[in-house]
């Protein structure tokens, strides 16, 4: 059974969400939710756990590295995406490498960029998830061992 990846799409410019959506929408593994505002998913980031959040650069209000500051407030363990213009790429370079996942530019070929968005989409996630099982494991044996008798060492 394939494990559903439920993703957050957040742009305040109705044309560019609609179509990033709808383009999302043809993958059967995708659960696709949008924001035209990173207020808006901000709410929506409070009330669910998102695994990944795909936002443009340029929006009204925040943009995509003051949404991705705000989001790591509530949500440290989302994947974040930004899908941006190549003009927005130096910008991007300003977030703090360690809370931003990706960054794929939009460019002419548009069905390309999004299918390399959805390609790189599905490997960051599945290198979480394997991140994921990693610590969990890691807490796990350290739990053990923290609380095992010592008679198990001697």
């Amino acid at each position: 059974m394939v494990r559903m990846i439920n993703v957050l799409c957040v742009d305040s410019d109705p044309d560019r969400l609609g179509t990033l959506v709808d383009f999302l929408r043809g993958s059967e593994d995708l659960i696709v939710r949008s924001a035209p505002s990173p207020k808006e998913a901000l709410e929506m980031v409070r009330m669910e756990h998102f695994d990944a959040v795909i936002s443009e650069f340029a929006m009204e209000g925040l943009n995509g590295i003051q949404l991705l500051t705000a989001l790591r407030e509530i949500d440290n363990d989302s994947i974040f995406i930004l899908f941006t213009s190549v003009e927005c790429q130096e910008a991007a370079i300003e977030a703090d490498p360690a809370n931003l996942s990706l960054f794929v530019c939009r460019g002419e070929d548009a069905i390309d960029r999004r299918k390399v968005l959805l390609t790189r989409l599905r490997h960051a996630i599945g290198t979480h998830q394997e991140e994921m099982v990693h610590r969990r494991k890691a807490e796990l044996l350290s739990s053990i061992l923290a609380t095992a008798p010592d008679v198990i060492f001697a």
